[in-house]
Formats: C-alpha cells, structure tokens, sequence
C-alpha cells in the first residue's frame, strides 16, 4: 500500500512538472507583441490618479474613487526613477532611461553620462527590426522626453540640434506638440520644418489638413495651430470643443502606422507634468483625463487585435509630491469645488498680467482681485485670513509683479486663489518640482505579465523589446 502511495505520488510530481515545462513553452512561443503603445504620463504618480478619479466620483456625488481606463489594466508594476548623479531625476535622464534602458546624468538627453557614448533607443531599434514608429506628445515634440527616444545631446536645452534629429531617425510619424525655436534660439538657422519637408516628411497644423492625410503620406509630422509659446498644445482645460487633442493625433497615427509588419508608437501627456508644477490640481485632473482619452483609442485597436497588441503606461517621474489630503483640512476634502475653476493658472495668470497692463499696477486694487476671484474659480467670499493672504498678494504684485518661487513665475494674486482653491478642495502638495517616489507601470494585452513587481525604469524599454523580440544590442 505504502508503495502504491509513493508512486502515486511520483507520478502527480511528474504530471506537474510537465505542465510547468508546458507553461515554459508556451511563453517561450508566445507571438511577439506586433503593436505597442508606450504611453508615460509626465510626472503622473499615482496622487495623480488618484486625485482624477475622486474628482471624478465626487461630481457625481459620490464618495471613492470612479476608475479611469487605464486603472482597469490586469498588471500594475512600480518601478524607481533615480538618475544616475541624482536621486530626484529629471525629465531628460529619466526620458533616456525609460527610451534606452540606461541611467544617464540629468540634462542628458539618449547620451551616456561621459556624454560620448550614444544609447539608442527601443524605437530605434524596433524601426531597425521593420517595424513602423510614431512619437507623439502633448508638449513640444524636442522636449525633454520625445527628444529620447530619436536624439542624442548633451543638453535637454539644444532644441534646435535635437529636432534635427528628427530626419536622421526616420520614424514615420511626429506629431502633437510642434518644434520648440525650429529656427534656433536667435532666429538664425534653417527652419526645422523645411528641412523635414525636404526629408520626404508631409506636415500639418489643423484638424482640416490631419483629417486628410493617408497612408500614401509616406512619413508625416503634424500638430495643431493653437499651440503655445513653448510650441505645445494648450492645456486641455483651456482647450475648446474644436481643438486638437492627445486622442486625435493617437487616432491619426494608428491609421499612419498601422501595417503587416507591425508598430510602436511612444505617446506622451507632457502637460500633466507642468499643471503639477505649478501645483494646479484642477489642471492636473483635465491633463490626466485627456491623456485617458488617447489610451481608450489604443484600447480600440487592442480590441481588433488582443493577442499581437501591447499597451504599457508608465511616469518619467512623479512630480509636486501631490496628495488628496491637506492638513489645514485634516480628515475633509471638497473635490468638487475644483469644478469651479475655469482655465489653468498660466492662463489666469497671463489674464491679469493683461488686465494690469491695461489699466496700471497701481489702479488694481482688493474689488478687481475679488471679482477676478469670483469669475475664475467661482469663489464668492474669503475668510479672515484668506483676505488677509489676498492682501499681501497685491502688495506682492505691486513691489514685485510675479511670484519668482513659482515654477513659472505666475502673478502672484493668480497664485492667491490657486492656492485657496486647492486648500478648500483638500489636496496637498509638497513640492513644486519632483519627487523620487516610485511610479506605477500599467500593461496589458501580449507579454502583459513581464510588467508585475518592483524594478526599475531602465527595465521598461527592455521588456518591452522582450515583448516585441527585437534586440536592443
């Protein structure tokens, strides 16, 4: 009987270690993720999350959280964001290593620290492999982080060398935020934009010209006529019905590259990064939902192709240490009252520094700070000590005329009823520039599971080209 047990018992061992080799191969002849979607949300912890969808449940009355799409992806993984001289990255070093899969020092843009080795990025080497590449970004597309993945520079702030890339790299689609001084900072050098033309590259810069094109446009930049000084898309609070968005470009460059042999595309939410700067919590919330928008239109084409499709998302870092909690309001918050708040503070703020203009530093007085108050963020009354904080912020205005501790330097009655909608809101920050906390790396689709645990940012890129079985030599 004894016997009868062990042997039993040898043959259920033997029986699970041949699923376990079963299971082996299978992953082993897994088909390579064919499409990949790279999507980083600029400075998106999960405060930022976390913050959209209580918002979201708290307009509808309700208390918790109302999931976005990329919170029902099966895999969530951390990863840290050091970079390599500095424990708070930036967005350039952190851009290389989640581009190239190696730590560089900040300022550094798809370069080794020594500045003389290049690293080359996993779009560089899935183009290599056959497959299509678009990158896009709601920011200018030389910026720190697209500028990763085509661009080798020893500075994030050689904009002009780093769009001149652009041709060297031959990706087939550029798009969303423009090119930032594409004719040199002093206005002097040939205009990027020409020089892509000259390349084969067809460009666009309104929804009229994007809807036209087609796959016989062989490689394509295109972006919006609305943008920003800084060549980037307007934050999407300040946007109209009618404006361009993340979505759309990510639409038109799934039509763009879609192909027999397969693409990736890197989609970034820049200005989630630049609302939390300037701690602009309504801002962030408006940011984190368009960049949500564009991944519901990757998770359309994951729908027609679930077993080729790969959608990751992840953060360069967190930024503005942002939590939904503040102390002044201890265990309350008032989300919905963020809905009051009509424009980002940048917008405000070049509103009244307009409005001052017009009629004089000295003829602005507490009625006119309270009015803008009123019709800005919908806030009709001030406490004691509110009003006392508003009066010290004209008086700033007077002597100073901006808030120079501010990361954009923002007038400082914009920076009054920010913070005191913030603060009644409930939502604390830190900072006004990074943090190092770890941030959320979300997968699903083809090679999903490679995606679970705690590691670090270098190691994105390469499961991804795992996932793709594209070698990054």
């Amino acid at each position: 009987m004894k016997k009868n047990i062990l042997f039993a018992s040898f043959l259920t061992i033997l029986f699970i270690l041949s699923g376990c080799a079963d299971i082996k191969n299978q992953k082993t002849i897994q088909p390579k993720a064919k499409y990949v979607f790279y999507f980083i949300g600029d400075g998106m912890g999960i405060g930022h999350v976390a913050l959209t969808e209580s918002y979201l449940a708290s307009v509808n009355d309700t208390i918790g959280f109302n999931k976005l799409a990329m919170s029902d992806f099966p895999v969530m993984g951390l990863s840290t964001t050091y970079a390599e001289n500095r424990l708070i990255t930036g967005s350039a070093a952190a851009g290389t290593a989640l581009a190239t899969g190696s730590k560089t020092s900040i300022g550094t843009i798809g370069l080794a620290s020594n500045h003389t080795d290049t690293l080359w990025s996993v779009a560089h080497y899935a183009k290599l492999a056959g497959y299509k590449v678009g990158i896009l970004s709601s920011v200018s597309i030389n910026h720190a982080t697209p500028a990763a993945f085509y661009a080798h520079q020893p500075k994030r702030s050689m904009y002009y060398e780093i769009a001149s890339e652009m041709i060297a790299s031959n990706f087939d689609v550029f798009g969303g935020g423009g090119i930032d001084f594409y004719t040199g900072r002093n206005n002097d050098t040939t205009d990027i934009y020409l020089l892509l033309e000259n390349a084969g590259y067809s460009s666009t810069k309104n929804r009229t010209q994007l809807n036209k094109l087609t796959t016989n446009n062989n490689k394509v930049i295109f972006t919006s006529n609305e943008l920003t000084n800084s060549a980037a898309l307007p934050y999407s609070i300040d946007q109209s019905d009618t404006s361009l968005n993340l979505a759309d470009f990510t639409q038109k460059a799934i039509e763009l590259l879609d192909n027999p042999n397969g693409f990736f595309m890197m989609i970034e939410g820049g200005k989630i990064d630049w609302a939390a700067h300037n701690n602009d919590g309504a801002t962030v919330i408006q940011e984190v939902i368009d960049f949500d928008k564009a991944i519901k239109i990757a998770l359309e084409f994951y729908k027609l192709h679930p077993n080729e499709t790969l959608i990751v998302i992840t953060a360069d870092h967190e930024t503005g240490g942002l939590s939904v909690g503040y102390d002044d309001t201890h265990y309350s918050s008032n989300l919905k009252i963020l809905q009051n708040q009509k424009t980002s503070v940048e917008f405000f703020s070049d509103f009244l520094n307009n409005l001052i203009d017009s009629i004089s530093v000295d003829k602005f007085n507490i009625d006119i700070a309270l009015k803008t108050g009123q019709d800005f963020f919908g806030i009709d009354s001030l406490k004691p000590d509110e009003f006392e904080a508003l009066n010290n912020a004209i008086l700033d205005l007077k002597t100073a005329h901006n808030n120079q501790n501010q990361y954009a330097n923002l007038n400082p009655i914009a920076v009054f009823w920010l913070e005191t909608i913030n603060n009644r809101a409930g939502i604390g920050w830190t900072t006004h520039s990074h943090s190092a906390n770890p941030v959320p790396v979300r997968a699903l689709g083809a090679w999903q599971e490679l995606f679970d645990g705690y590691y670090d940012n270098t190691d994105i890129p390469k499961k991804i080209a795992q996932a793709m079985k594209v070698n990054m030599l």
